[in-house]
């Protein structure tokens, strides 16, 4: 996270409890995104991900640059301008005043706390990628050509890995959701490991880091070829999935083991 954009904060990983969300409705504002090279490249990097939305009885696909699922950013930048370790990032001439309101309009094109009522702004905005269940399913099968069944057994039995396929699983995972925003239930859950985004969450908001697959309505899961491939289940995410026991009534407890992103 950028030093104007976002603290670093305590790692805090939890589990989240269980959320059903209906279909999503079709509007003239939401222009589907396809997902083009440089946004293929964009995921890889870590610099934009996926991420699920339910607001007002939608579910809703995203793609956006990392930091901007951030629901409070005014949290970080309201530290950043009145703790006195971050004055010498303050730019020479400006006031902590000043400098809050030049963090506030640039972070998210204004929007710094991505409220319910400020969410279809920022939804309909230029950098937010909505996209489609059967888009994102496609995408990621895209380059299955018999490599993905290789790459579940090598990862089952810890067989040594060719450079290809260690970079396909690269490229696999990185097209999977790292966050889910529940407007209707104030829910927030994260699975960017070392990133603290659950302490920025909006007031009364339930937040962890932590797996939301369950959390996902089957019918948005497009990872999910058949019943027998669930490329979520396969050992190709299992470092997003061991981390830790479920622990849906205790959201104050840690996970035994990190996972990795």
């Amino acid at each position: 996270m950028k030093i104007q954009e976002g603290l670093s904060r305590k790692q805090n990983g939890m589990r989240g409890c269980p959320v059903e969300a209906k279909s999503v409705a079709k509007r003239s504002s939401m222009n589907l995104a396809e997902i083009d090279h440089e946004l293929r490249k964009a995921l890889v990097s870590r610099e934009q991900c996926v991420g699920f939305v339910v607001y007002r009885g939608e579910a809703i696909w995203l793609i956006d640059r990392v930091d901007y699922f951030t629901p409070d950013q005014q949290k970080d930048i309201d530290a950043m301008c009145t703790e006195q370790r971050y004055r010498r990032f303050m730019p020479a001439g400006l006031t902590a005043q000043q400098w809050s309101k030049k963090l506030q309009s640039e972070f998210r094109n204004g929007i710094p706390q991505l409220t319910a009522d400020l969410f279809p702004r920022y939804r309909d905005g230029e950098t937010a990628k909505v996209d489609s269940a059967d888009l994102l399913r496609r995408e990621l099968f895209s380059e299955d050509e018999g490599q993905y069944a290789e790459l579940e057994t090598e990862l089952l039995f810890n067989t040594p890995m060719r450079e290809e396929l260690v970079q396909l699983r690269i490229r696999l995972f990185s097209k999977l959701p790292k966050f889910h925003i529940n407007y209707d239930r104030k829910i927030f859950m994260h699975m960017v490991h070392g990133r603290s985004y659950e302490t920025v969450v909006l007031d009364g908001w339930w937040a962890a880091e932590g797996d939301f697959e369950h959390m996902i309505p089957t019918s948005h899961r497009y990872w999910v070829r058949s019943t027998s491939e669930d490329f979520w289940e396969s050992p190709i995410s299992q470092t997003a999935r061991q981390g830790g026991r479920c622990m849906r009534h205790l959201p104050n407890c840690r996970t035994t083991r990190p996972y990795v992103w």
